[in-house]
């Protein structure tokens, strides 16, 4: 038809919440456009070796379409990296990087209840006020995401009593968990964590038979590195 139009490139999705997020609240200007490139940048969909969600990227090119200084691109990343918002590892070709719950985000689904009546959005701000204990967090964020959170955590719980508990599930740990979940389709399924903690507790190191008084626990079994080095067997000498 001759009154469509068509925007080439694509398009990606932005949260309206971005505008309460650190980044764009308290961190220096410039890294939002970094983040906000990052964004743009991405594939949206897996494209030969490259996950939805990553894309080789180098620092050259940051630098050019932000005019950000490598300074502020280092700082950028280790303040992303340190937040769990990107992961990034060396590739033969050079950097590269994936944003964490990119599936979650980009999809216009799970911003439907924005979407729906007034009545809808009240609704939706009763459930947020009702959700006083951590326990009630989970089950709420379990619905939401498809993420069974509340379970792996009881299997944490059930597989590893000797370590510390999850007392409080913060923001941090949904995010990591998340991320874990989305990163690996085997990930995806109770039995696969049911295996993972089996794994850590063959480990007498990560159970606090070391020469300090230091042990494993949730968040740090969740942590990108940590899990993998845990998977490839690095603690279990």
């Amino acid at each position: 038809m001759d009154n469509e139009i068509y925007i080439p490139d694509g398009y990606v999705v932005w949260a309206r919440k971005v505008i309460d997020s650190k980044i764009f609240c308290e961190k220096p200007a410039i890294w939002f456009k970094i983040w906000f490139y990052l964004i743009s940048r991405v594939n949206h969909r897996k494209t030969g070796q490259y996950t939805r969600g990553s894309a080789l990227i180098s620092y050259n090119q940051i630098i050019q379409a932000t005019n950000a200084s490598k300074g502020q691109v280092d700082k950028c990343f280790r303040w992303l990296r340190s937040v769990d918002m990107v992961s990034t590892h060396r590739s033969t070709r050079g950097m590269v990087v994936t944003i964490r719950n990119y599936n979650i985000y980009q999809d216009p689904k799970n911003y439907s209840v924005e979407t729906k009546s007034t009545a809808g959005r009240n609704k939706v701000d009763t459930i947020n006020k009702k959700l006083r204990s951590n326990k009630d967090l989970m089950s709420f964020q379990n619905k939401n995401n498809g993420i069974p959170h509340k379970e792996i955590v009881d299997l944490y719980h059930t597989i590893l009593p000797e370590l510390p508990r999850v007392k409080v599930f913060t923001k941090k740990r949904n995010s990591m968990l998340n991320a874990r979940w989305f990163e690996d389709t085997k990930r995806q399924s109770l039995d696969w964590w049911d295996g993972y903690f089996k794994h850590v507790r063959e480990s007498k190191f990560l159970m606090g038979d070391n020469k300090g008084v230091w042990q494993a626990n949730f968040e740090w079994l969740i942590t990108s590195s940590k899990l993998t080095n845990v998977i490839e067997g690095v603690y279990h000498h």
